[in-house]
């Protein structure tokens, strides 16, 4: 995998065929006990460590849905135009029409809505 690449990671956590599945009340457990850890609603780690930055951008994508893409300074990170700053939030945008669900304040995840085209609001283009 290039270095700019992000992770190929499928939406559905995959387990080994001999693993049981994996309960509500198992995700709870695990999670509450730091074994696993929830990253964004819907989105889970499965490790107790700190995700490292093409595991976080991942989660922050497979949270934000199939058309949802890196933006802003992240995009310029990935692009090698600027140096990465984990303290900043990941950045993700959505075509217009699509929700952009807020997170809670104490996440890393700044999602925006892409401004209509001329065809969308009924306009012809330019």
């Amino acid at each position: 995998m290039a270095e700019h690449q992000l992770p190929k990671l499928n939406t559905r956590v995959r387990f080994p065929s001999s693993a049981p599945l994996v309960t509500d009340r198992t995700l709870q457990r695990r999670c509450r006990s730091r074994v696993w850890q929830r990253k964004f609603h819907g989105v889970y780690a499965t490790t107790s460590g700190p995700l490292i930055r093409p595991a976080l951008l991942t989660a922050a994508l497979l949270y934000s849905g199939p058309y949802a893409m890196l933006s802003h300074r992240t995009a310029g990170e990935e692009w090698r135009m600027l140096a990465p700053d984990t303290s900043m939030p990941v950045h993700i945008t959505l075509p217009y029409g699509m929700s952009a669900v807020s997170q809670r304040a104490d996440t890393v995840l700044d999602m925006a809505v892409a401004e209509p085209t001329a065809q969308q609001v009924g306009g012809s283009p330019a």
